[in-house]
């Protein structure tokens, strides 16, 4: 989850198609200053500089040059310390994004992660990856090529 970016967007998006009561985000990270900076919510303006304006209005507590995540969003996102390699994952997911991550790992240690997934995907889940990652044979882990980097599960 990094800094928490891609949860908020997530979370924003499904509030906006007042779809977010009835869903759970969850968002791992194993840095531990990651987890914080994303459970704090701060952002530069110059880091939202592409966010509309309206979800800028909307979801976020202006002070000074700072942005802060709207405590009641925030609180529709659980951040938690996860290694992708030896914790188990979070079953029954309807979404998952993994981007840029793969990039960092040999190809065994990808199929071993593209496993997983699977597994943790509902059938027709989704799974994302970053634009500069790619799954060679996707049908292999029962995924099917949705478009560019979105997957879906068979």
């Amino acid at each position: 989850c990094s800094i928490g970016a891609e949860p908020y967007t997530i979370a924003f998006i499904l509030d906006s198609l007042k779809a977010l009561e009835r869903t759970q985000i969850i968002a791992t990270d194993i840095d531990d200053k990651a987890l914080q900076a994303a459970r704090e919510g701060c952002y530069d303006f110059k880091y939202l500089q592409k966010t509309p304006g309206d979800y800028l209005h909307r979801y976020f507590d202006i002070k000074g040059e700072s942005y802060y995540v709207k405590e009641a969003l925030k609180n529709r996102v659980t951040f938690k310390k996860h290694n992708l390699l030896v914790d188990p994952p979070v079953l029954g997911c309807h979404m998952i994004l993994c981007r840029n991550v793969f990039i960092y790992f040999k190809t065994e240690t990808q199929d071993f992660l593209l496993e997983r997934f699977s597994g943790a995907l509902k059938p027709g889940g989704i799974l994302v990856i970053g634009s500069s990652e790619y799954i060679s044979n996707p049908e292999r882990f029962q995924l099917s090529k949705r478009y560019n980097t979105i997957y879906q599960k068979k």
